[in-house]
C-alpha cells in the first residue's frame, strides 16, 4: 500500500473515530462504567494516531499521484494551518486520554475534571477535522466540476461551469495548434496516471483532479484554447464513466484517446 492509498484509507479515521469516542464516552458517563470509559479513551488515541498519519502522508500522497490536488496558494496555506491546529488538538486529546486511562486503571474511578477536559478537546478536534474534510468547508480542497465545459472571463483565464456542448477538435487550417506547457504537461501526467494507477475509482479521481489543475494553470487563449476544450470534453466523459466495475478496456480507451492529442496540438 503506497502513500496515496494509505492517505485515502485513513482520511476519515480521525473524524469517525473521535465521533464514536464521544458517543462511547457519553454512554460511559450514563452507565458510570470506567471500563466503557477506557474504550472511549482508546478510540480517542486511535483517532489521534490517524490524524498524525494523515498529516505525515498528505504531502507524500500528492507527490506520488503527480501533485493532483487542486488547491490555490492562499487556500493551501490556510488548509495547512488548520491541519496543524487539528493535529495539535488531536495530540492534546491523545495525551489527555492516556492520562485518563492511567488514572482509571490505577484508581478505578472517574475523574470528572479530566473527563470534562477530554470531552471538550474531543469536541474541538471533531469540529476541526470535520471542517477540513467538509466538501463545502472554507478550508476544504478546491473542487471544480471537471465534467462541465469551461469558459473564460474577459480579463483572465478563469474557468467556470457552463452547459456542456460537445464539438469535435479541428485543426488550424490543416496545422496543429500550439499548446502551452501547462497543457502538454497535463496530458503527459494524465498518460502517466493511466499507466500507473490500477484502481479505476482512484484513477477517476486522480484524472479529474489533474484536469482541474490544468484549468487553473492553462494560459492558452482564443481558438487554440477552444480547441483544447473540445479535446477535453470527450476525455472527461470517458473519465466520468469509470467506476469500480470498469474493465481494462475502459482505461485503454482513455489511453488511446490521450495519444490523439499530438494530432491536434504541438
Amino acid at each position: 500500500m503506497d502513500k496515496v492509498h494509505l492517505y485515502l484509507f485513513i482520511n476519515y479515521l480521525p473524524t469517525i473515530g473521535v465521533f464514536a469516542g464521544v458517543i462511547v464516552f457519553l454512554l460511559a458517563s450514563l452507565l458510570k462504567s470506567y471500563h466503557i470509559r477506557i474504550v472511549s479513551y482508546a478510540l480517542f488515541i486511535i483517532s489521534a494516531i490517524g490524524a498524525l498519519l494523515i498529516y505525515l502522508t498528505q504531502k507524500g500522497s500528492k507527490d506520488t499521484a503527480g501533485n493532483i490536488s487542486v488547491i490555490s496558494k492562499n487556500t493551501a496555506g490556510q488548509y495547512e494551518n488548520v491541519s496543524v491546529y487539528t493535529l495539535a488538538a488531536f495530540i492534546l486529546l491523545c495525551i489527555a486520554a492516556v492520562i485518563g486511562i492511567m488514572l482509571l486503571v490505577k484508581k478505578r474511578r472517574l475523574d470528572r475534571g479530566l473527563d470534562f477536559l477530554i470531552l471538550a478537546v474531543a469536541v474541538a478536534s471533531f469540529g476541526l477535522a470535520g471542517w477540513i474534510i467538509c466538501p463545502n468547508g472554507s478550508f476544504s480542497h478546491t473542487r471544480i466540476d471537471p465534467m462541465a465545459t469551461v469558459i473564460h472571463t474577459q480579463n483572465d483565464h478563469k474557468h467556470e461551469q457552463a452547459p456542456q456542448v460537445v464539438t469535435t477538435v479541428q485543426l488550424n487550417k490543416g496545422q496543429r495548434w500550439i499548446a502551452d506547457d501547462a497543457a502538454r504537461n497535463a496530458i503527459s501526467d494524465l498518460q502517466e496516471l493511466t499507466n500507473t494507477i490500477n484502481d479505476p475509482v482512484l484513477l477517476k479521481q486522480s484524472l479529474q483532479q489533474r484536469i482541474n489543475r490544468l484549468f487553473q494553470e492553462c494560459t492558452m487563449k482564443g481558438d487554440a484554447d477552444k480547441q483544447l476544450h473540445n479535446f477535453l470534453i470527450p476525455l472527461m466523459d470517458k473519465i466520468k464513466q469509470l467506476d469500480e466495475n470498469s474493465k481494462t478496456g475502459d482505461v485503454e480507451n482513455i489511453q488511446s484517446y490521450l495519444e490523439t492529442f499530438s494530432r491536434y496540438f504541438k
